[in-house]
């Protein structure tokens, strides 16, 4: 039988958790009076799990948050808008990401009371960044609710000011971050940059209106990969990757805090701590390999130096956003002599990228019997083990 999936909201962190201790962010969030949800990995859907209302958006909301994300220092949370309102102004210190999951509306921007506005539309798949210290408020213009998700960097910033008073109340602006009287064209500007990593291009951009367009799917066939790379504000990076149906990526791994929102499903993914090797199967830690399911609005957030592996079980090509905060979660190392990028480097040659003829045979057995049960078909190449 196809091994059974595990993620729900009760889980908890468990013994990988014990060293876990609250800091004032953690503290922080329990005093906000919404929901916090945790697990070590990740959540099948965030737009169902359990919002109340706060007080802080005059909506709802709720905190998540995984071993992945502690380690980082990175920051999640999830927001919703009622129809024909908005949330109450925020600013604060640490910058953030919003991603739209669910609804259309508008965003107000402002740096000084009474000062230039910019604003600009968003809807389904929109993803955009707030620069620090930022005044900004959400409209719901139509009949839906919408529900957008929130990545930030509040941990690290509440962690070092030891408090919530100077975070939100500071009045200083950031004109060197995001200018709203120069910076006219901040959020409509899209440029290749050309960097070295296998000779694939990096867009700048701090408004993406729609992740699922981001490229042509045309293209991917099977297990090929295509990513869309990019920079929001010059300082945080992320990803937009897809792969064709009935196929999978190379199990790979990287340090943490590393946030991969699902645009399309269904699949799953594979995790496992870095000690258990490249065969955890065979090895004898198979109860040390999560089975994180994801579709539509899932996210999963790798711990420091887990093996993980993205599973297409579908008929279509499937579609993730990964956005690293800053720093990048892999960074550079020599590796035979040159730097480079370990999760790119196959661990045959010092990297951390599991060929498919190095994997654990089991982890292609259970794909198949998840495809069997789907009823897709393999579009993998076969796999001769070295």
């Amino acid at each position: 039988m196809t091994q059974p999936e595990i993620v729900s909201p009760e889980t908890t962190f468990g013994s990988a958790w014990l060293w876990r201790t609250d800091r004032d962010y953690e503290r922080w969030m329990a005093g906000e009076g919404i929901p916090v949800h945790s697990h070590i990995a990740g959540f099948t859907d965030v737009t169902t799990q359990e919002r109340t209302f706060w007080p802080r958006t005059g909506g709802g909301g709720c905190f998540l948050e995984t071993l992945g994300t502690y380690q980082a220092e990175s920051g999640i949370y999830v927001a919703d808008i009622p129809p024909q309102k908005a949330i109450e102004p925020q600013h604060h210190l640490f910058p953030e990401a919003l991603i739209v999951m669910k609804g259309r509306g508008s965003i107000q921007m402002w740096q000084r009371p009474g000062g230039t506005e910019k604003t600009f539309e968003w809807g389904p798949g929109s993803v955009f960044f707030i620069p620090q210290n930022t005044w900004y408020r959400l409209v719901n213009g139509g009949a839906e609710q919408v529900v957008y998700m929130s990545i930030n960097k509040a941990p690290a910033i509440f962690n070092v000011l030891y408090g919530s008073d100077a975070i939100f109340n500071s009045d200083l602006v950031f004109t060197d971050l995001f200018d709203i009287e120069k910076d006219l064209d901040f959020y409509s500007r899209t440029e290749p940059v050309e960097r070295g990593a296998k000779g694939r291009h990096q867009w700048q951009t701090n408004f993406i209106p729609d992740v699922t367009k981001f490229f042509k799917e045309g293209s991917i066939k099977g297990h090929s990969v295509q990513n869309g790379a990019f920079k929001m504000a010059n300082r945080w990076g992320g990803h937009i990757s897809q792969w064709g149906s009935g196929s999978y990526q190379k199990s790979h791994s990287h340090g943490p805090g590393a946030v991969l929102t699902a645009m399309s499903g269904p699949g799953y993914v594979l995790m496992w701590p870095h000690e258990a090797g490249i065969h955890p199967y065979q090895d004898g830690y198979a109860d040390q390999v999560m089975r994180v399911a994801w579709g539509m609005h899932s996210i999963y957030v790798p711990y420091d130096g887990a093996y993980h592996g993205h599973f297409n079980t579908s008929g279509n090509p499937a579609r993730f956003l990964a956005f690293y905060g800053a720093p990048s979660p892999d960074v550079t190392r020599p590796i035979a002599g040159e730097w480079q990028t370990p999760s790119m480097i196959s661990t045959r040659k010092g990297g951390t990228l599991i060929d498919y003829e190095d994997e654990d045979p089991e982890i292609r057995r259970l794909f198949m019997e998840t495809l069997t049960e789907n009823g897709v078909e393999c579009t993998m190449p076969p796999v001769t083990p070295r």
